[in-house]
């Protein structure tokens, strides 16, 4: 397999395409993962609209104890009696579905997350050395957080602008 400057073979649809599932059948975490999923409750909500009250309040009593798990068992039929929202009306401003998605796939192209993944990359042709190269990439990483928390708590105070 030939390699890139950087010693990393270089990535192509098909290796993907055929390594992945390998990949995560040898990933212990994928295997946690699943093994985990078995071990969560279901949906308190999907049980109530299933018609499985005793299953949904055993699952509330576990996580808030039983007289929270009744009030929350009203709020959740109040607000199934109430209805959802029909395809119609969440697609109502028309540009709503193709805003929101292309944010996120903006995002995840052009984000963070490609500078977070190569920023070891970046940092040594710079002059870093390897260490360094990975500690800034954790200091890139916890600023990241720093002003996440931030922008959440802003973003909670001074309420969301409706689109």
């Amino acid at each position: 397999m030939r390699q890139s400057r950087s010693g990393v073979p270089p990535l192509s649809w098909t290796r993907c395409a055929l390594a992945w599932p390998l990949e995560c059948i040898n990933n212990s975490r994928v295997w946690r993962f699943l093994l985990g999923r078995f071990a969560l409750p279901e949906s308190p909500r999907w049980l109530l609209e299933q018609g499985r009250l005793k299953a949904a309040r055993r699952t509330l009593v576990r996580r808030t104890g039983a007289d929270q798990a009744d009030r929350e068992i009203m709020a959740i039929r109040a607000a199934l009696d109430h209805g959802g929202a029909s395809l119609a009306e969440w697609l109502r401003p028309g540009l709503r579905l193709a805003v929101g998605m292309g944010l996120a796939i903006f995002q995840q192209i052009t984000g963070i997350n490609a500078i977070i993944y190569y920023a070891p990359e970046i940092f040594k042709p710079a002059g870093f050395g390897v260490t360094a190269a990975f500690a800034d990439t954790v200091w890139i990483g916890v600023a990241n957080l720093i002003f996440t928390v931030v922008g959440m708590t802003l973003m909670d105070r001074w309420g969301r602008k409706p689109l």
